[in-house]
């Protein structure tokens, strides 16, 4: 069976809902999914936000904002046209690492710092292509989170063993239903993961290129040692606002501040936007 490749539509692209697949959902990270009717949204534009593989991950489920329902819905591609036309530039599919990391300072400023050491330790590992990050804060009152993106030259499931073996120990899997992740914690840790200030971390192996799952077992056979030994009852919950299902462009800005990246690419061969 030849595998279907990456979503149709790209992140910004402006669709319109032509169709009811039966199998939409109202998706939400922390609360799981819920059905959903979309028959009044038949007619109706909305922007694709991202993207999650289908359940029998046989294709892809675009994840669009729909402001009559108040709701982030995962939609099939096949009810779904595209217009033509984008919010922003054209944002290529490409794998990637997603690292949050969960600090205890509230002042901008010192996030700001943490992210770039944070950065300059993953530009230093083989293969990295290019780093980008951005800094999340909810209320004044509220620690800073990080949120760093990793694109590699190579597979990025082998740069997301090399990220974790940064620390020998404090890691636990965190995998769900779409990609593979795991969970640092510094209280289980004898070392530092990234920078000073982090106290937790996830790191998400995520999956692009066509919706089938790879194992972890994989990391094995590309050559690199697996550092998790647990294994959660549960789906790991995320302080940072960075999203699993789109890639760093389609998240709500707080704070950006680009870094230096290993690409030359211009925007329509796939780096990122800053």
């Amino acid at each position: 069976m030849v595998e279907v490749g990456g979503p149709r539509f790209l992140v910004g692209e402006i669709v319109e809902v032509v169709g009811v697949g039966g199998r939409e959902v109202r998706w939400d990270d922390l609360e799981g999914d819920q059905p959903v009717d979309v028959g009044p949204l038949r007619g109706m534009e909305v922007a694709v936000n991202g993207a999650r593989p289908t359940e029998d991950r046989s294709g892809w489920m675009c994840v669009v904002w729909a402001p009559s329902l108040e709701a982030m819905l995962a939609v099939p591609e096949e009810v779904l046209v595209s217009t033509g036309r984008f919010e922003g530039g054209r944002r290529p599919w490409r794998d990637d690492v997603l690292i949050c990391l969960d600090t205890l300072v509230r002042d901008v400023g010192e996030a700001e710092g943490i992210a770039r050491v944070a950065a300059g330790r993953l530009e230093a590992l083989d293969d990295v292509r290019e780093v980008d990050w951005r800094v999340d804060r909810i209320g004044e009152h509220v620690p800073a989170s990080v949120s760093l993106w990793v694109w590699s030259h190579g597979d990025a499931l082998r740069l997301f063993a090399r990220v974790l073996a940064l620390v020998p120990d404090g890691w636990e899997e965190s995998d769900d239903p779409d990609f593979i992740g795991s969970r640092w914690d510094s209280a289980a840790s004898t070392g530092r993961f990234l920078a000073p200030g982090v106290v937790t971390s996830d790191v998400t192996y995520r999956r692009w290129t066509g919706p089938a799952r790879r194992s972890r077992r994989e990391i094995d056979l590309l050559g690199q040692r697996s550092v998790c030994r647990v294994r959660w009852g549960e789906r790991a919950r995320r302080k940072s606002g960075a999203s699993k299902i789109a890639p760093a462009e389609a998240t709500p800005v707080v704070r950006v501040r680009p870094v230096r990246t290993r690409s030359t690419a211009s925007t329509e061969s796939g780096a990122l936007m800053a």
